[in-house]
């Protein structure tokens, strides 16, 4: 085992033992894919108004 996963080995593997701590830190990077995926199909948002409304929408859905 490479010397910092030896050095934080309790705290990498708390995960484990404390249910509260998600698996990874993923979460930001799930929030962002669904508005760059919708970015990518459309090319587009046509409003402002329109983006904070999707915003809005997965917002609520992400913490669900």
């Amino acid at each position: 085992m490479p010397d910092r996963m030896q050095k934080y080995q309790t705290k990498i593997r708390l995960f484990l033992t404390n249910f509260l701590i998600p698996f990874d830190n993923n979460l930001a990077g799930r929030d962002i894919r669904m508005p760059k995926l919708k970015m990518k199909i459309s090319g587009i948002f046509r409003s402002e108004k329109g983006a904070l409304v999707f915003c809005r929408i997965r917002s609520y859905l992400s913490t669900m």
